[in-house]
């Protein structure tokens, strides 16, 4: 125990008393010392200001103290104690009544001053104070420090935190200015968001990922930096910093959670900062972290209350807006029981089913559907009652028994309480719209007939039927309007759309009802004979369509007569797919038309004869590259001096299985495929290469001409005068040596553009020859309006000159050409008695057998040589 004898001086009280009032006279703290025998000596604030109640608390405080003979610090009630010794002797205790437990720091503060001043046995006045004069600068600090806490304790906005704090650590620590970095983590940055005083022109970010750096170092370390001049090691000088030493800065942290750093600096040359002032510093930090930590607390705080708020008016806005939908919407919507018992359902679903709501609400989903549909149904409520969802089509029927077809779409909304909801939508126009479209999509929009799809499906079917079924045969007829192209151009569109809906009927009559007709586009339509007994029954249907259509058409005041070429392929030739059957009887149709007749049956002649033609047009697309064609030159000899005036080119295809294959079998073919146009070409350029070889080696003959054939197809390419100037250009040869041999067709086909290609072309000095003239129908009609230089008289009127009316032809022919300057050129002369009637009737020049056939480039130089030689 204690000696109660002892007891304070009066020279510690009074000092004591002085550190009490000077160092908390701003802390709201309550203090009172007693001396060993726990009688009050000093109380602060006076004895008559403190509750007698705070009194009788620190009395007992004091006692406990006193008896423990320790400190010890009652959080429990609310007071600090400590044990006041002197030579290890107790000499009293001083308690104190806190307001928060800020205070701590503070009451901690003074008692270890005190507490080793008093140990030190002070004896003189001066000492004591000295010791009052330190104690009171630290508080006073101190003071401040309990004063920010106090301040920012009442804080919600963090700007104002972060003004408060540097406010109050500018002037604890006599700072010109102090800055607060935060830390972005996920940017990995420390940015300003505070200066005091304020300063413009200083929104730097410091990136913390570089150890290096000042601030990173205080972050990542958690330690507090106090740099006196600009050689501290931590320093950078071209860092961009807004600072300068000396300066001190602390890590703004709770526990290991790094906030952010806070750091203040002096003028250039001013006093540099104490470890005192970076425990102020520190201490000050604890309080800033602590507010800065509260009222991130409190904003998240808020900002969780302001979205739970904006959650609740949100899911009452959608409640709002689910309702509306509800009602608004153009889809029927049902809610229901897992037992199919109908709870809820919009006026769209009174609407489309006629019942009234509570109609809807006595019935179950079942009762909804077509009674057709209720095996289907069953399955569908169990799935969605199974596995939560479905959509499906279905069937529901009408209060006034109407079917109608819907799309329901069905989930559970709420499992706990078993409620079903179910969108039904009605699509009952849609899929008529689907029907009409799939029955569009195999049936021709203008004669509603089957199309090429439907009937290439009934084809494959009847193909199929024939391999199962014995002694089942079929037919298909391929059918090609005759004049249809004539009656379109010349009546209009709408005329001849009538009569393929007139045609399609009088064909549909002709039919029995397990066949079908088809149009497959344009003028052309295929028809399948469905189990036939043979090729009769097919005769029969055939002539049966030609007497309808040989009967005349009246169309819009307009009698028109057209008839059919008709190919037709028989079953027993055996086929496996509907493509093969209908390529044979398109085959056998054109064979029809080709030779005049009403129809032809297919056979495997004309299947080879395809083949064959198949073939030959492949050739000819490779035959320009791979250099196969050849060029014959016959000579075009003058009948007054038998001098040779130049020569016809005339092409050769040398096919690669060495046979040469004449003209008249693949120039038809070049014609149909368009490969005359690039074949053509060649030929042109080729005998214009030639000519002017010929021109070189013999300087005799240089005035040698050359005639090439131009086919319709090439005089109508748009640049047929840039291309065959281009070749003259090339080959370096004048135009007047070329001469250009055109038939009759060529100029029927296109007159104007015809006529205009050819004025070009005479305009660059080509002559311009009129072949196989005499076997067209228009012949002398078109004499005086084209640039026509000669007249060659076809072969077929010189093999009979010896009948009278043919050689009076020629002779009238030569005369009339005469008459506009034309010259004539005969010809297919074979004998010398042909040459001399020619002769007699004045034509100028002639070729044939007689002088020579078509031969190679070699035997032309032999020709030309005898000629110079006969001269």
């Amino acid at each position: 125990m204690f000696d109660k004898s002892m007891c304070l001086s009066d020279l510690l009280i009074n000092h004591l008393n002085q550190i009490l009032r000077e160092g908390f006279s701003e802390t709201g703290t309550s203090c009172f010392i007693f001396d060993a025998s726990g009688e009050l000596l000093l109380s602060f604030p006076d004895k008559a200001e403190v509750m007698e109640e705070i009194t009788e608390i620190a009395r007992q405080a004091a006692l406990d103290a006193l008896n423990g003979n320790a400190s010890r610090i009652q959080f429990d009630r609310r007071c600090l104690t400590e044990i006041i010794q002197h030579h290890g002797q107790i000499q009293g205790v001083l308690v104190g009544w806190i307001e928060s437990p800020q205070q701590i720091l503070l009451w901690q503060r003074l008692m270890q001053l005190t507490r080793v001043r008093i140990e030190d046995s002070l004896t003189t006045q001066e000492e004591i104070n000295g010791l009052s004069s330190e104690i009171l600068n630290d508080y006073r600090e101190l003071g401040l420090i309990h004063t920010l806490s106090t301040q920012l304790a009442g804080l919600t906005d963090m700007n104002l935190v972060y003004h408060e704090i540097l406010k109050h650590v500018v002037e604890i620590v006599k700072a010109n200015c102090g800055y607060i970095f935060k830390l972005n983590k996920a940017a990995d940055e420390l940015r300003i968001v505070q200066q005091y005083p304020h300063l413009t022109g200083h929104n730097i970010s410091f990136p913390v990922r570089f150890s290096e750096e000042l601030l990173a170092n205080i972050v990542q370390t958690g330690e507090s930096i106090l740099i006196e001049d600009t050689t501290h090691p931590l320093w950078n000088a071209e860092s961009g910093y807004p600072f300068t030493p000396p300066l001190m800065g602390c890590a703004l942290q709770i526990g290991k959670n790094s906030l952010g750093v806070i750091l203040v600096s002096r003028e250039a040359g001013a006093p540099v900062f104490t470890a005192g002032d970076l425990k102020i510093l520190e201490a000050s930090v604890v309080q800033s972290a602590v507010a800065m930590m509260n009222v991130s607390h409190l904003e998240n705080l808020k900002r969780s209350n302001q979205e739970l708020h904006q959650e609740v008016a949100d899911r009452m806005q959608a409640e709002e807006k689910f309702r509306k939908l509800f009602e608004q919407s153009n889809d029927a919507i049902f809610i229901r029981a897992l037992n199919g018992k109908i709870m809820h359902v919009n006026s769209r679903a009174c609407e489309m089913l006629g019942y009234d709501e509570d109609q809807l609400q006595s019935m179950t989903t079942l009762s909804l559907f077509a009674q057709a549909d209720y095996p289907s149904a069953k399955k569908a409520i169990q799935t969605v009652n199974d596995s939560g969802s479905i959509t499906f089509e279905s069937r529901y029927q009408k209060a006034d028994g109407e079917i109608i077809d819907v799309e329901i779409s069905s989930r559970i909304i709420d499992p706990k309480k078993g409620i079903v909801q179910g969108i039904v939508r009605d699509i009952t126009r849609r899929k008529q719209m689907e029907q009409e479209l799939r029955h569009n999509a195999r049936h021709d929009a203008l004669t509603k007939l089957p199309n090429r799809t439907l009937f290439f499906d009934r084809l494959e079917q009847s193909i199929k039927n024939a391999k199962r079924r014995k002694g089942y045969a079929f037919a298909v007829l391929f059918l090609d309007l005759d004049r249809f192209k004539v009656i379109n151009d010349s009546l209009g569109h709408t005329v001849g759309d009538q009569l393929l809906v007139e045609i399609s009927r009088r064909l549909k009559d002709c039919m029995r009802l397990e066949d079908m007709v088809s149009r497959l586009g344009g003028d052309e339509f295929a028809i399948l004979l469905d189990d036939i007994k043979g090729l009769d029954d097919v005769m029969h249907v055939v002539n049966r369509i030609h007497k309808k259509l040989a009967r005349r058409f009246n169309l819009s005041g307009h009698e028109v007569f057209t008839n059919a070429s008709i190919g037709i392929v028989l079953s027993q030739t055996g086929y496996d797919e509907p493509e093969s059957v209908l390529r044979d009887a398109d085959m056998a149709m054109y064979r029809a038309k080709v030779h005049g007749n009403p129809y032809e049956v297919f056979d495997t002649e004309m299947y080879i004869n395809a083949v064959e033609r198949l073939r030959m047009e492949t050739g000819l697309r490779w035959a320009l590259d791979r250099k196969e064609f050849r060029l014959h030159y016959q000579p075009i000899i003058s009948l007054e001096t038998g001098r040779i005036e130049g020569f016809e080119a005339l092409i050769r295809w040398q096919h690669p299985d060495g046979d040469l294959v004449p003209p008249d079998k693949f120039i038809p073919i070049a014609e149909e495929t368009g490969l005359i146009v690039p074949i053509g070409q060649w030929v042109i350029s080729e005998a214009c290469r030639q000519i002017g070889i010929w021109h070189t080696k013999f300087p005799e003959r240089s005035d040698l001409t050359i005639n090439v054939n131009l086919s319709s197809k090439q005089l109508m390419q748009p640049d047929v005068v840039e291309q065959i100037g281009r070749i003259l250009k090339e080959t370096g040869i004048h135009p007047r040596y070329l001469k250009l041999e055109i038939t009759e067709s060529v100029i029927m086909d296109s007159a104007e553009f015809a006529m205009t290609a050819l004025s070009q072309l005479k305009a660059m000095g080509l002559q311009v020859q009129m072949d196989d003239f005499g076997t067209g129908y228009s012949s002398l009609s078109y004499l005086h309006r084209f640039p026509i230089d000669v007249l060659k008289i076809d072969r077929s009127f010189i093999m009979e000159m010896n009948a009278k009316n043919n050689s009076k032809i020629i002779q009238t022919i030569v005369m009339f050409a005469h008459n506009m300057d034309i010259g004539v050129t005969a010809e297919g002369i074979e004998t010398e008695e042909q040459m001399v009637q020619l002769q007699e009737m004045d034509c100028e020049t002639g070729q044939g057998y007689y002088f020579s056939r078509p031969v190679e480039t070699e035997a032309v130089d032999v020709l030309i040589a005898a000629d110079i030689a006969r001269q």
